[in-house]
């Protein structure tokens, strides 16, 4: 039931502001790189092992940390500083916001704002892959499922985007 739910709250039905970007899933297709039903497996998964190797260490380190943990601070700092792309920059701050307050309605007694209040006094915009993690470690969710759906929203917005 528990991942049922989580499957829900990633839903893109969910109005969380999300943005998908396809980093040149179409141009790929374009220019003869994928053609085949195999080379778009390929190129997903190599997406997938690139993306989530990014993403994915900072998922694990939050979710054995709160905001605050003084090694949050670090975590957050080194999570802003990898975000050079403006556009992708500004999508994560929103996205992040967004995302607290959807689930602050969905999990009262989780009691998110501060994960809010502690973004607000350190100057660091709440990125969602940061928010995310400590708001549904919050809400009860185990990590494996976190990386699980993270992994799914990628895919999924890798897809809608080349669309």
């Amino acid at each position: 039931m528990q991942f049922a739910r989580l499957l829900h709250l990633v839903d893109s039905a969910i109005p969380t502001g999300s943005f998908a970007y396809s980093y040149g899933l179409e141009s790929s297709i374009t220019f003869g790189l994928v053609n085949t039903p195999f080379d778009l497996r390929n190129y997903l998964y190599s997406y997938l092992q690139q993306a989530g190797s990014a993403e994915i260490p900072f998922i694990y380190s939050t979710f054995q940390l709160t905001e605050n943990s003084p090694e949050f601070q670090t975590v957050a700092d080194e999570y802003d500083a990898q975000l050079l792309v403006p556009s992708l920059y500004k999508a994560s701050a929103l996205q992040g916001r967004n995302w607290l307050k959807l689930l602050s309605a969905f999990y009262p007694e989780a009691e998110l704002k501060t994960i809010a209040d502690w973004f607000s006094a350190h100057t660091i915009p709440p990125h969602f892959t940061l928010v995310f993690t400590l708001a549904l470690q919050r809400a009860g969710f185990a990590l494996q499922e976190l990386q699980t759906m993270y992994l799914h929203m990628l895919l999924r917005d890798q897809l809608s985007a080349a669309i």
